[in-house]
């Protein structure tokens, strides 16, 4: 289950960095889909093709069973030169920003959902709003507007030296207004054959 804050930002017992509206790895202000019990995330276009820079990045989406959404396996390619026989590392600046870009591209996650339905900020507007249009659009404008970060501690979890490639956990955190919400994400950072870097991020769900 992520863990929760409200009344300024979450505060998790002697994690560093934790609830830092403005973190150093900060990527897009926008995340992409988890699941949380009893939520379901509106479901995403499969083969989404999202070019910036020097990454090309495709999505394909899937869902789970009933009440559950999951973040499909989603192959990012960096058109980046290798670095000769080195194996990739998990906590690279462009391993952590295309990490979170692949999570922040879909501003109705289920993680950011749940950021933003226990936000006692967002609450008070939605209060006040006169129509069911204007609540959903409160709603939308709050996740748009989200922080994502992973946490400054990435954890290796497994190196193969043979296919150059490494997995690796890190805690992903979603703010909206006063709340946080947080997440474990697997992912893999692999070196392909032409000497590119291929980033996969696992499936997750609560």
């Amino acid at each position: 289950m992520p863990e929760i804050g409200s009344s300024g930002l979450m505060s998790e017992d002697g994690r560093r960095g934790v609830g830092q509206r403005a973190p150093s790895y900060r990527a897009h202000p926008r995340l992409y889909p988890s699941g949380l019990s009893g939520l379901t995330s509106a479901p995403v276009t499969e083969g989404l093709v999202v070019g910036i820079g020097k990454i090309t990045v495709k999505f394909p989406m899937k869902l789970f069973p009933k009440g559950r959404t999951v973040l499909g396996c989603c192959p990012v390619l960096l058109l980046l030169s290798g670095c000769g026989e080195a194996t990739p590392e998990c906590d690279s600046l462009d391993t952590r920003n295309t990490v979170v870009k692949v999570i922040s591209d879909d501003s109705n996650n289920a993680l950011v959902n749940y950021a933003a339905k226990n936000s006692s900020v967002v609450a008070a507007m939605v209060s006040n709003a006169n129509t069911e249009a204007e609540k959903l659009a409160i709603l939308e404008k709050a996740r748009q507007d989200a922080a994502y970060r992973l946490d400054d501690t990435i954890r290796t979890n497994s190196i193969n030296k043979a296919k150059r490639a490494v997995t690796c956990t890190g805690l992903l955190y979603a703010t909206v207004e006063d709340t946080t919400a947080q997440k474990e994400l697997d992912f893999k950072v692999e070196q392909t054959a032409d000497g590119k870097i291929s980033i996969s991020v696992s499936p997750f769900q609560f």
